[in-house]
């Protein structure tokens, strides 16, 4: 991932510097990425609509072929192939995005290699001369938070390599039923906000009874709940804080859309 990882980190930084808060800038960034694949939500739209269209075909090809799965199948496709239609087109969006996720979990877990470029021999010095173990496996979350105690203890307060906190949630850590506190807010929204904004678009672009269930499965309400749910409990408040921007943009955008056909 580190070909994403590397131009987000550095993205990343850019917009750090110009607004000098964690939060802003992933959310900024959230928006950036969702104006890349604009076009390819407008496609994916278009897309449903025609599926939509050619529905009473589709329906009518079933009850032809109700007893021949095979011929069923070969008639749909051509008649997809027919009208220009991608059965996968559905969740296209959501599966390109899957690889931006797992950038940013990198990107959000290891700030001083993607966003400071450090080097591996800069972080094993400055975790020397810090008082902290050489160990490479220590978290790069807990050398920022070491540094910023270290300026304290001197009396240089508000030192700060990267400030991590967004309206009082460290982004830099991961939500955890074993701590409740206000961090296990951003799996909950995720999962509130993935599931608002599947049902808006199945309501709004309703799928077709065949040919693309298995691709239209990944975009259900229920798969993208678990999902949302999984990401933000396995990676840093950061990330399910791009997640859950991402949702709302993507509601914002389906109504856009609808608005616009």
């Amino acid at each position: 991932m580190g070909i994403i990882s590397v131009p987000l980190g550095r993205l990343m930084a850019v917009i750090y510097s110009a607004i000098p808060n964690y939060g802003i800038t992933v959310i900024v960034l959230s928006l950036l990425i969702k104006i890349i694949l604009l076009p390819l939500g407008i496609k994916q739209y278009n897309s449903m609509n025609q599926m939509n269209k050619i529905k009473p075909q589709i329906e009518r090809l079933q009850q032809k072929y109700k007893n021949d799965k095979n011929k069923l199948a070969q008639e749909t496709m051509n008649l997809h192939k027919e009208h220009g239609i991608n059965p996968l087109g559905g969740c296209l969006p959501l599966v390109l995005q899957l690889p931006i996720l797992f950038a940013l979990f990198s990107v959000i877990s290891k700030p001083l290699t993607y966003m400071f470029s450090f080097t591996k021999t800069n972080i094993l010095s400055f975790q020397r001369i810090l008082g902290l173990t050489e160990a490479s496996n220590i978290s790069q979350m807990t050398i920022i938070d070491e540094f910023t105690n270290k300026m304290n203890n001197i009396g240089i307060t508000g030192a700060k390599l990267i400030d991590l906190n967004f309206f009082g949630l460290n982004l830099g850590l991961r939500p955890s039923f074993n701590k409740f506190d206000i961090l296990l807010l951003v799996p909950i929204i995720a999962g509130v906000s993935a599931f608002f904004a599947a049902k808006i678009a199945s309501k709004m672009m309703p799928v077709p009874t065949t040919g693309s269930s298995s691709a239209n499965s990944m975009s259900s309400p229920q798969i993208q709940v678990i999902m949302s749910v999984m990401i933000s409990f396995s990676a840093p408040a950061g990330v399910g804080l791009y997640w859950i921007i991402s949702n709302i943009l993507q509601i914002i955008q389906q109504f856009m859309l609808d608005k616009l056909a």
